[in-house]
């Protein structure tokens, strides 16, 4: 995460260009270095268990990255009322719902 190359390049059978090569490939998905939040940068607000769970479960269906996006947003305020009454928003009707407006926008 702190993009050292010289600790890659000290792993046997990983030359120069190939540390390069994960430390662009892997940019993206290891996050800030540990401690790095203590030092000013504020952390990334993470999307909710359930919204993650939701969207696995649309694509896992079929439904684009995008469609599913459209219906994690339209089924946000049913989840957000769940939550604000003190209770874990329900996966499976939270997706009942979501294919319920993907239904209808076909």
């Amino acid at each position: 995460a702190s993009a050292d190359e010289k600790a890659l390049t000290a792993v046997p059978g990983i030359g120069r260009k190939g540390a390069q090569k994960l430390l662009l490939e892997l940019k993206d998905r290891l996050g800030e270095p540990a401690g790095a939040a203590a030092v000013g940068h504020p952390p990334d607000a993470a999307p909710a268990p359930w919204s993650e769970q939701l969207r696995a479960a649309l694509v896992g269906l079929g439904y684009s990255a995008r469609e599913a996006e459209e219906a994690i947003a339209a089924v946000t305020p049913a989840a957000e009322s769940a939550a604000a009454d003190g209770a874990a928003p329900k996966v499976p009707q939270l997706l009942r719902a979501a294919l319920r407006t993907l239904n209808r926008t076909r």
